[in-house]
């Protein structure tokens, strides 16, 4: 196909990678709203790989932040998935390794079995 469409793109292979993904120092997902730039409108979401399974929480807990700021994970969210922790913020954060993050589990919001 690319020798066809894109004949100077042909070449050996030179390496291949498979399961890429990008992930916060501390494996922790960012929800945030940028509130503290100005801009309360917007809201983020992050996550790795794995994230896609807990989207339709997130979902939720961000209409919730939109409607009234309130609902059962709104205040939890804040405190622990926020984009000012130090995780983000210190260039010199280091992971402490007896508390290796899995998003929401280990923070008690949801149960992954």
């Amino acid at each position: 196909m690319l020798q066809k469409y894109i004949p100077k793109a042909v070449g050996p292979v030179l390496y291949t990678k498979t399961c890429l993904y990008t992930n916060t120092p501390d494996n922790t997902f960012i929800a945030d709203t940028l509130e503290k730039k100005g801009y309360p409108q917007i809201s983020l979401f992050v996550g790795s790989g794995h994230a896609f399974k807990f989207s339709c929480l997130f979902g939720k807990i961000f209409a919730q932040m939109a409607i009234d700021g309130t609902g059962e994970y709104v205040d939890h969210v804040k405190k622990y998935f926020n984009i000012d922790r130090p995780a983000l913020l210190d260039k010199n954060y280091e992971q402490d390794n007896k508390h290796v993050s899995n998003s929401c589990q280990d923070q008690g919001v949801m149960d992954d079995s």
